[in-house]
This record gives structure tokens, sequence and C-alpha cells, in this order.
């Protein structure tokens, strides 16, 4: 028992449907039993049942419910599954269960274990349409508040939503909904139930169909955040949300990549009574995802160094986020906000919600340049060959011309900036610009573009219509500095911080950055990177060690640091 050295876990045996409830085996614990209420409206050609080889049979679709172990139960861990029957597919494109089926046949499953369920849509043959998971834990607050969830499906493959584009229904978001019925249970052994019970429970029905929200009579005004992208592009949205909520009493939507969800609830905390004010809404894409192959890596590293490789990069900055634009729109029209924030990834989109929708608009943007990082000529003769090309692309209109191509590629089942605005009954882009047409849009409509810098990070030769404030923190629970960077910034060398945020470059870097900063300038360095990669470079540990010039640190609260340094080397 006093044994440092942990007991090995027998694998767990995939269970039958007659050996025990779901993520069973704990006593006394409540139970949350799940029925499937259907799901769509499907794509195409599910709904239509455009198969091979003449095939006739019924279109039907089956959910498949997958256990996903906690990580210290991962090894060895063999997941339970569970399959509900088929449902039928209607010409609408939603998918419903047989007259009474949805309350006879459902599942339960434990509350009491840190485990998450994932929900797949399979068609008639077998192919995966969609997928999406939660925690339990969370569909146990949507049993205990609203006893039913729309969950959107997701097409992982290819990093984006699931979308039906048929009855008129132009790129309309697919969801799964499920009903709930939670109970305190018996002690659970493993024969008093099976996965899959027949018999009467007072479920709650979700359906496909949605409502508009009602316009907000009291308060402050309902806002929606529209942005995609990494957690440096998303924080500082939920500390606007958190401000609007807190100083102006507003309510407020963060539309986002599902992968930061719970990011966007915790900043909720402090809020008090108004935390509620603070929602979220999925959207397709995991940009994250995207960033980490090893692809965008190599991108972002040959990048520093080939100016046309930034410039296809910038040309493709908000094209990739082209397929977003049926969740943004759907969210907008079903909740209907007094007014749209918009992110600089998605000021297309933007556009097209306030023209087809009426909303009025207003820009935040972290990004108030677009241009090419100017680099010295050291004279290599790899310099000397590309420099008459630098010179021809390193140019706003090359740059403007390039970008209004790539929007307007049609690519598979990408839209293109002119489909997206004919599908809403807009007018398309007839020609291309030596400038962003968007932006001068923007300017001529006096649209206010608000961008959380100094005067003094930026300079003053800005594109007009731009607000310059300042920084803007999601301030945290935690008012201190941790006690390690709180000596280290007492010292009385400047201090410089240096922090990526959640681009991929590499920690060593980070570090090697440091150790030149510390080697030409009396300066003191706090890198944000873990203390293990400093040890492995020699010059850097004698920098922290010896010197005491070079401090490694994985967070810190940055409201209350900024104000203890003296310069910063930032992204995100």
């Amino acid at each position: 028992a006093q044994s440092d050295v942990p007991t090995p876990r027998p694998p767990t045996p995939r269970r039958s449907l007659t050996e025990g409830v779901l993520g069973g085996g704990g006593g006394g614990s409540a139970v949350l039993r799940i029925c499937f209420c259907g799901c769509g409206p499907l794509p195409l050609e599910v709904s239509r049942g455009e198969m091979c080889c003449g095939d006739d049979r019924p279109r039907e679709v089956r959910l498949q419910v997958e256990e996903i172990p906690e990580d210290d139960e991962a090894e060895g861990h063999l997941p339970a599954t569970f399959t509900f029957p088929a449902a039928l597919v209607a010409d609408d494109g939603c998918a419903r269960p047989l007259d009474g089926q949805a309350e006879a046949k459902w599942f339960e499953v434990d509350t009491w274990r840190n485990r998450s369920l994932r929900f797949t849509v399979f068609d008639g043959f077998g192919g995966a349409i969609g997928a999406t998971q939660i925690p339990v834990k969370e569909l146990h607050n949507y049993a205990i508040t609203t006893r039913g969830a729309r969950l959107l499906l997701r097409d992982e493959a290819a990093s984006k939503a699931v979308y039906c584009s048929d009855g008129g229904r132009v790129r309309h978001p697919a969801f799964l909904c499920l009903g709930f019925c939670c109970s305190r249970a018996a002690p659970l052994t493993p024969n008093r139930a099976s996965w899959l019970v027949e018999g009467p429970a007072a479920f709650a029905t979700t359906t496909t169909e949605w409502t508009r929200n009602e316009p907000r009579r009291t308060g402050g005004k309902r806002a929606m955040i529209i942005t995609t992208g990494t957690r440096g592009d998303l924080q500082p949205f939920v500390a606007l949300a958190r401000g609007l909520v807190e100083h102006h009493d507003c309510e407020v939507f963060v539309c986002a990549e599902l992968a930061w969800k719970s990011f966007v609830k915790r900043g909720r905390a402090g809020l008090g009574d108004r935390a509620k004010q603070l929602k979220f809404r999925p959207i397709g894409g995991d940009t994250m995802a995207r960033v980490r192959k090893p692809a965008a890596r190599l991108a972002v590293s040959l990048g520093q160094n080939l100016d046309i490789l930034q410039v296809l990069m910038m040309s493709m900055f908000e094209s990739e986020f082209f397929a977003s634009e049926g969740c943004f729109y759907h969210w907008a029209y079903y909740e209907r906000p007094d007014f749209l924030i918009f992110g600089c990834t998605v000021v297309h989109i933007a556009m097209i919600l306030s023209e087809a929708l009426q909303l009025p608009i207003v820009g935040f943007s972290l990004q108030p340049r677009r241009s090419l990082e100017q680099r010295v000529n050291f004279g290599r003769v790899l310099d000397e060959v590309l420099e008459p090309l630098d010179n021809l692309i390193d140019r706003e209109p090359f740059i403007g011309a390039l970008k209004q191509v790539m929007e307007r590629v049609e690519c598979g089942s990408q839209s293109g900036l002119n489909s997206l605005r004919t599908s809403r009954g807009l007018a398309p882009l007839r020609r291309l610009h030596s400038t962003s047409p968007q932006v001068r849009e923007l300017q001529n409509y006096q649209v206010p573009i608000v961008v959380p810098f100094p005067s003094c990070v930026v300079g003053d030769s800005l594109p007009h219509g731009l607000r310059l404030t300042n920084f803007i923190c999601l301030r945290s629970e935690v008012r201190e500095l941790p006690e390690e960077v709180s000596r280290f910034v007492e010292q009385p060398r400047k201090k410089v911080l240096i922090s990526f945020s959640s681009m991929p470059v590499a920690a060593e870097a980070v570090v090697r950055l440091a150790c030149a900063l510390c080697r030409h300038r009396d300066v003191a360095v706090i890198a944000m990177v873990s203390p293990e990669v400093v040890e492995q470079v020699p010059e850097a540990h004698r920098f922290a060690t010896e010197e005491r010039r070079l401090l490694a640190c994985r967070e810190a609260p940055f409201d209350v640091l900024f104000e203890r340094i003296d310069a910063a080397v930032l992204h995100g």
C-alpha cells in the first residue's frame, strides 16, 4: 500500500448489450437516460438516397454511441459502443425515429465518471456522415436545464460542419437531437439492465425544427462575436465579451470553433448572476488541428525566408474559413443579435451577414497591417536570385489581386466568395481590384474597426478608419505573478517578454532568440516556454542559473506582467 509503483490495471473488455449500463459500475450514482430524437438536415446525397446499383432500399441512418475513457483509463481500455435502431430520412433531409421509437429506445450512462461520449451518424451503407463528442457531465447539465440538446455534426475528415443544401435551405448545418431523462438509480450491477432499454420514459424530445429568438427587450443589447483561428485569435474576443456583459449588461454570443467551447465558458468566471449572458455557439472547423499538421509547420518555417510563401498564405487568409459561413449565418438568423462583431479572418462573412440580414457590424482587428515582413538582404546568392521576384510580389496591388483570385476559387465542396454571396441573394464581385474591395466598402460605409493596440506599438501610418485603443487582456482570477516571476522582474535590468501564443514555433527557437538578446544586450528575458527546454541548451542554462538573466515560465497573468516589463516580442 505504501509503494509508489501503481498497480497494473487489467484491460477492460468490450461489453455486450446484455452485460450492463454504458459506463456503469458505480454504486448509487445518478443515471442519465438518453434517447435519439433525430438529426438533420442531412447532405443532399443522403437525403435523396443517391446510391449506386439502383438500390431502392429506404433511406435511413443509424446513430452509434461510443464511450471515450478518461486519460488514466485509456491504456488497455476497450470502449463500449451502442447503436440505435435505424431512423428513416424524410424528404426534408431530416432523419427521425419511427413513431414511438424515440421514447421507447434509449440507453443509460452513469454520470459520476469523467468520460465523454462520441456520437457518429452513419448512412444506410455504413459510411460516416458526421460526428460529435461531448463530456457526459455536460450532457447531464443539459438534462437538468433543458432536458434536450442539439449537437452540431462535424465532418472530421474535412474539418468542417455537415451541411444540407436542399429544399431552399442554403448550407443549413446539421444537428443531432437528443432527449434526456435523469434519475437517481439503485446500485449498478453487471446484469441490472441493458444499454438498449424498452419501455416508457419521461423524455423531453428535441426536434430538428428551429424557432427564432425573441428580440431582447430589457437591459443592454444583444451582440454576436464571430471569429476563427487559434487561441491567440480568440482570447481577446472572450475578454471583449466579458466587458460587454460586465460593463454594458449585454447578452453576448461567441461563435467560434467547437474546440474552444470550454475556454469560452471558463470566461464566465467572476460574472456572477450575469454569467449566463455570455453564451457559446459552435461552428465547424479546427484551426489548431490544421496548424499542427507537418505541412503547416513546414510552411510556417519556410515562410520566414520565402516571400512567395508568405504571400500565398496571406492570400488564403479568409478563404480558409469560408466553410464556416453556413454556421455563422444560422446563428445570426436564429439568435437575432442587435449587432455583429467580426475578427480579421471573417471580414467577407461578416459583410454577407450584414447585407443579407440587415445587421450593423463593427470590426475588432488584431492585425491592422497585412504586409510582408521586411528583411535585410545579406548578399547571399539566394537573396540575389529572389530579389526581383520579391520586389514584384511585395506590393499591395499584387497581394490584393492574388487574394481576390484565391477567394473566388471553387474547389470541390469549398465554395468561393461569389458562390456564398449569390446563394444569399447578393450581387457577386465582377472584376478584380487593385486594392481589397472589402476594405474599400467598409470605409465607404464608415464601419468602425477597433484595434486593441496603443499608437506607440503600431505607429501612425495605418489604413483609414482604424480606431486605436489599448491592449485588452483576459483577466484571470489570479491577480499576482508567480513567486519566481515576481522576484525576476524586481532586478534593475530592462525586462523583455517573449511569447508566441499557440503558433507552431519550436520552443528551442524561442530559447535561441532569448540567448541572442542576452548576448547582445544587458537585459533580462522572460521566455514563455517549458523550463526543461532551457536546461537542454547549455548557453541558456548558463544565462538562467549563473547570471539570472533568463527565466522560462509556462504561464503568467499578462495583465499583471505587462505593467512590470519594458518590451515584448509577441504573436497573437
